[in-house]
């Protein structure tokens, strides 16, 4: 297995990706040996349990254009994840050990869509300032509005999940890239007022009430759903 040492973030990533066990089970995955255990936008998704690791391994699928591009979302999620190393809620990474696969660390838990949180309140509250901590570091998730890209981690902790739409700031004066980044702060913002008040947002109100701002394409489609039928 040819591993690209550039996209490593973890000291012991070279000698994993190296080690006999890994390789052979990785070989096994690209023959279609091993069965995905979800798929994804970005591809499918394989979890990789040996010698005291437990890892989410994405990798890039479909045909030539459809790869192609996967590949670059899959390595502006890597991109990110090197922003975020380090920080609590979001899954460690590992690296690219090619150019399709991104290996993460796998997080257990129970997807939020499907979670029965004892203190609803404080794990808004902390999923609000992991959001923040995130933005401090330039990165805008994007597309939190996903459910599936929130977790309810097995330690009680918000999880924040899929950084392959993410916007990164740059530095300098870029003032569109600028623009970009607050926008899908933004979204990232009303996106946990809509899940802490289930979309309801006639209940909005206090702090949540005075930090929502929605963005243009969400006034759209606010006042398109009510005429498509859409609740």
């Amino acid at each position: 297995m040819t591993i690209d040492k550039e996209y490593l973030t973890m000291p012991e990533a070279d000698s994993l990706f190296s080690s006999s066990e890994f390789t052979r089970w990785f070989k096994q995955v690209q023959s279609g040996l091993i069965a995905p255990v979800a798929g994804g936008n970005q591809g499918k998704l394989w979890r990789y349990q040996s010698g005291g690791h437990d890892l989410a391994v994405k990798r890039c699928t479909g045909g030539w254009l459809i790869r192609r591009l996967n590949r670059r979302s899959l390595k502006n999620e890597y991109r990110a994840y090197q922003r975020l190393r380090g920080l609590s809620g979001v899954p460690a990474c590992y690296g690219m050990p090619d150019r399709n696969t991104l290996v993460l660390e796998f997080v257990t838990g129970v997807a939020y869509r499907h979670a029965e949180l004892a203190n609803r309140k404080a794990w808004f509250e902390a999923l609000r300032e992991l959001i923040s901590d995130i933005h401090s570091r330039g990165v805008g998730h994007g597309d939190l509005k996903r459910k599936e890209n929130l977790l309810a981690g097995a330690d009680g902790q918000p999880y924040v999940l899929d950084f392959g739409t993410a916007w990164l700031l740059r530095p300098g004066w870029r003032p569109i890239n600028r623009w970009l980044f607050l926008f899908s702060c933004k979204l990232d913002n009303n996106a946990i007022i809509k899940h802490k008040y289930h979309g309801d947002y006639d209940q909005v109100k206090g702090p949540d009430l005075a930090e929502l701002n929605y963005t243009w394409p969400e006034r759209l489609w606010r006042w398109l759903r009510p005429r498509l039928g859409i609740k």
